[in-house]
């Protein structure tokens, strides 16, 4: 089995080849039971169209059994008993359970380090910020100040889903000041001043006039 097995739509194939393999199943027991009974009854022995298709139904279990067994490999997930347990389709559920929940998880990790990312990247930015008179503009000075604790926050926070709505948040002025300061004739005035207010309530009316003068800029 390929590495797109690992994906949801090859772990939806696994459970659609389980299902499809139970309802085979389902109907060769019947058979099966029925042959068995001519037997006891009888003696007639089973078709040798009944004993092939029994036989090939339990190569494409074993088939099936190890594509399952390769993408639990391929995918890290911790097995809900040894492989050598797993002796029937009923066993096998559990292990595709167990992938598909490692897998959204991986998932959602990867989001979350995007966010943390993304994050740490307009703080970044706000670092490179430079004020063209006064090297030590105590309003920048500040800003800066909040901006590197927020980075302590964030490279410090385990990720997860209410975390990376809260950087959002907290990201919002900073982000508006980054916006003032590269958005300039691109950014209509009724955005701007929406964007100097927000600066203001978040860092003083100094910065936001610092910035809507021109006076600072990204280094």
């Amino acid at each position: 089995m390929t590495a797109a097995a690992s994906t949801s739509s090859g772990l939806d194939d696994l459970r659609a080849r389980i299902a499809a393999l139970q309802t085979r199943f389902v109907e060769l027991g019947t058979r099966a039971a029925s042959a068995a009974e001519d037997v006891r009854s009888g003696g007639t022995p089973p078709s040798e169209e009944l004993l092939a298709q029994l036989a090939t139904a339990a190569q494409d279990f074993q088939a099936l059994r190890d594509d399952v067994l390769e993408t639990a490999a391929s995918v890290e997930v911790v097995l809900p008993k040894p492989a050598d347990r797993l002796v029937s389709l009923l066993d096998l559920v559990p292990v595709v359970d167990a992938m598909a929940a490692t897998l959204a998880n991986a998932e959602l990790h990867r989001r979350h380090e995007a966010g943390r990312a993304a994050a740490l990247h307009v703080i970044d930015r706000v670092q490179a910020i430079v004020h063209h008179d006064e090297p030590a503009f105590a309003p920048l000075a500040e800003c800066q100040a909040a901006a590197r604790s927020l980075h302590e926050d964030i490279a410090a926070s385990p990720g997860s889903e209410s975390d990376v709505i809260g950087w959002a948040e907290r990201l919002r002025p900073f982000a508006a000041l980054l916006e003032m300061l590269e958005g300039k004739g691109a950014v209509d005035d009724e955005r701007f001043t929406q964007l100097a207010d927000s600066v203001a309530d978040a860092f003083g009316r100094p910065l936001a006039t610092a910035a809507t003068r021109g006076r600072l800029r990204l280094g």
